[in-house]
């Protein structure tokens, strides 16, 4: 199939797919009489690949270190970039549980000055500022 059927099927624009080809993600396409590229189920598969790891919050860069196409997995590799990306994502979930008790209290606190019309006092701030540390 051509790159256009290709880009429609993945959603994965055709410079993008030009990029994963020359960057070794995707094996060289055959090409027709014509010049144009031909490309397999196959191919369509590891772009949907790419773009799913990607999506776990793997960079491209990331993908590099753990197999292409045309390389035998490095399990390994692949075994530790995981369990990192897990350890960043639990990360990530500490961080924004915190900014949601932040702006939760921030919320409460507003909401109970600006029930009784009253604007919150300098000192209200300061301690909500510490909540932060």
């Amino acid at each position: 199939m051509k790159i256009k059927q290709v880009s429609e099927l993945t959603g994965v624009s055709a410079s993008a797919i030009r990029y994963y080809e020359s960057q070794g993600f995707l094996p060289a396409t055959k090409r027709t009489a014509g010049g144009y590229r031909q490309y397999s189920q196959e191919d369509v598969l590891n772009i949907r690949l790419i773009k799913f790891n990607q999506k776990l919050g793997f960079k491209l860069s990331e993908l590099e270190n753990i197999a292409h196409p045309k390389d035998n997995v490095n399990y390994a590799e692949l075994v530790s970039s995981l369990a990192q990306k897990k350890a960043d994502v639990k990360a990530l979930i500490d961080e924004l549980k915190l900014r949601l008790k932040l702006l939760n209290a921030i919320e409460k606190t507003a909401e109970n000055y600006w029930l009784k019309s009253e604007c919150i006092p300098p000192e209200e701030l300061e301690r909500l500022l510490e909540l932060e540390t």
